[in-house]
């Protein structure tokens, strides 16, 4: 614009999208990854725990019995 305000032309702006996408590419990609590697370990601890009650659970039950029958005498 000139000293009475009027406007004289227009800035025309190039630019390479890739180069400024990239960044948040990579990073959506590293988030994604990280999520994915998050619920297969999720999948991994729910097994293990599951095995662990289930490999233990005779012996709770033995716990529990045998605190039961010594109450009852």
């Amino acid at each position: 614009t000139d000293d009475n305000e009027n406007l004289l032309g227009y800035v025309n702006i190039h630019m390479n999208t890739q180069a400024v996408l990239e960044s948040p590419l990579t990073l959506r990609y590293q988030l994604a990854l990280i999520a994915c590697i998050l619920v297969f370990l999720a999948l991994m601890l729910g097994i293990y725990l599951t095995r662990a009650f289930y490999k233990s659970r005779p012996w709770f039950i033995q716990v529990i019995e045998s605190k039961r029958n010594k109450e009852k005498r």
